[in-house]
């Protein structure tokens, strides 16, 4: 093992942070948000707009146009949507949050330990999450341990490229791809440069009935290392477990 992966919900963070804090933020602000930059011409935002009529249109069958967008945001937010646009969007006004202190980012207190464990022996730890890049790097420089967000080397997200430690972002020639696809496994091997054996996987999602919550599962197809990280709950799963950071290993049950 020479680099570390963690997935965000559930792993460093509680989920219940994302839905009880960051979620009612962003449907209590983004829609007049998106309304007021639209109206001033914000091209970034209009873009974003503009992408999410695509979707509602190609995908869901849809038929809206920019004055329709803040509705559907609302209607995203509800179904915990991954789409890019909105996850682009709702970054930009939680960084307000965060700013403003209106809330800190929730990060696991035996997450925090193991993290600066390995960060103190020299490993490269990385994060990929379906959110934005900017939302990673808010979540862990304004978190409750204060800003961790140096002991990331890099930042993937599954709509965007690779954000380097430096700043740097270095795009990729097309989108990382879903946390569900084998695609993103092989792209985020090839950004790092390493073999995918040499990459161990942390998070919450293995597989399920709904291919759609399926991470682990494509990871190990790929050839990375796999753990799955189960706070809550029967200790049952196809990749060997861990009870939260710094317990015990258990093996695999089927």
């Amino acid at each position: 093992m020479t680099y570390i992966l963690l997935d965000v919900e559930g792993v460093t963070t509680d989920i219940k942070f994302v839905h009880n804090t960051l979620f009612p933020y962003a449907r209590q602000h983004l829609p007049g948000y998106v309304q007021r930059e639209l109206a001033a011409g914000n091209r970034f935002v209009e873009k974003q707009a503009q992408e999410i009529v695509r979707i509602s249109e190609e995908k869901d069958g849809i038929n809206v146009d920019l004055s329709n967008v803040p509705d559907v945001i609302l209607d995203w937010i509800t179904k915990d949507r991954k789409d890019p646009p909105l996850k682009e969007l709702q970054g930009l006004v939680w960084e307000h949050g965060y700013k403003s202190r209106d809330f800190k980012g929730h990060i696991y207190d035996d997450a925090y330990e193991q993290i600066v464990d390995w960060y103190g022996q020299g490993v490269p730890i990385g994060i990929f999450s379906s959110g934005s890049v900017g939302a990673q790097k808010l979540l862990f420089a304004f978190s409750d341990h204060g800003d961790i967000s140096h002991f990331f080397s890099h930042h993937f997200s599954s709509s965007e490229g690779v954000l380097r430690a430096s700043g740097l972002y270095t795009p990729i020639a097309k989108a990382i791809g879903t946390k569900t696809s084998e695609e993103a496994y092989r792209n985020i091997t090839s950004a790092l440069g390493v073999s995918a054996h040499e990459i161990m996987f942390y998070s919450d999602s293995a597989e399920t009935p709904d291919p759609a919550k399926n991470e682990l599962g494509p990871a190990r197809s790929v050839g990375l290392q796999t753990v799955h990280v189960i706070r809550e709950g029967l200790l049952e799963s196809t990749h060997p477990m861990i009870r939260g950071f710094g317990g015990v290993f258990y093996p695999e049950t089927v």
